[in-house]
């Protein structure tokens, strides 16, 4: 009793703490308090601390359970659901292990704009990572790649001990992950790495496959990977410039 009434203390400021941050509830709606509570419970998962360190590429699916994947309520996997039921993704993020609610969950609160949201977010893309959700591996690598957020193990670069090499060798596997798993920005960024040579030796070829690839797995060519990857494919296509 007496360490579930120390849990219940820490979450409780924990959840305190973050919503000092964010603006006063009487300009928020009942979804966007949701929101701030996910985001306050996202410092419990399982081993968050952890899994926000490390490279997605070496947790990804080490906590998948495929028998469990099969019972799982479709509906949470949505990022509008998620954005308007903050409350019931998180439980089935944390509780029931659904990897595709981490992601719609954490895509909901970059989507909401607000900055104390962002590495909770993180966290919930590096656990969705270790359940073998591709898609969190990618969204967890390309926030170490493009976006400073305080907090984060991978920002400033120093705060790992890793050298910017090591971080983009991390990133180039990340993204390998999650295109041989079948997330369409997975391939998208790994054709990115290829082209430019980050972490990786430059080759025109395999970026030029990995972009198509990207559209092949979208869900239709206005897709976002998919655009994406069409500018790859243009940038590659342009002729050399002259000395």
């Amino acid at each position: 009793m007496r360490r579930a009434a120390i849990r219940t203390a820490i979450r409780t400021a924990a959840l305190a703490l973050l919503l000092a941050t964010a603006p006063a509830f009487a300009d928020q709606t009942g979804a966007e308090i949701a929101l701030q509570e996910a985001a306050a419970q996202a410092v419990f998962l399982p081993d968050s601390d952890a899994m926000l360190a490390a490279c997605p590429a070496d947790i990804y699916a080490s906590r998948r359970n495929p028998l469990r994947e099969m019972f799982q309520n479709k509906q949470l996997h949505e990022l509008d659901y998620c954005r308007d039921h903050a409350d019931a993704c998180a439980k089935a993020c944390s509780a029931d292990l659904d990897g595709a609610a981490c992601v719609a969950l954490a895509n909901a609160m970059e989507l909401a704009s607000q900055p104390e949201l962002d590495l909770p977010a993180r966290r919930y893309h590096a656990f969705a990572c270790a359940l073998g959700r591709p898609g969190g591996c990618t969204n967890r690598g390309g926030g170490m790649r493009n976006v400073a957020v305080p907090g984060d193990p991978w920002w400033p670069k120093v705060a790992t001990g890793q050298t910017e090499a090591a971080k983009q060798t991390c990133l180039y596997r990340s993204f390998l992950a999650a295109c041989s798993g079948g997330d369409s920005w997975g391939c998208a960024m790994l054709g990115q790495a290829r082209e430019f040579g980050e972490g990786v030796n430059a080759s025109a070829g395999s970026a030029r496959f990995h972009y198509a690839e990207a559209c092949e797995l979208a869900q239709d060519e206005s897709f976002g990977a998919c655009v994406f990857a069409r500018e790859g494919l243009a940038r590659l296509d342009q002729p050399p410039s002259n000395p």
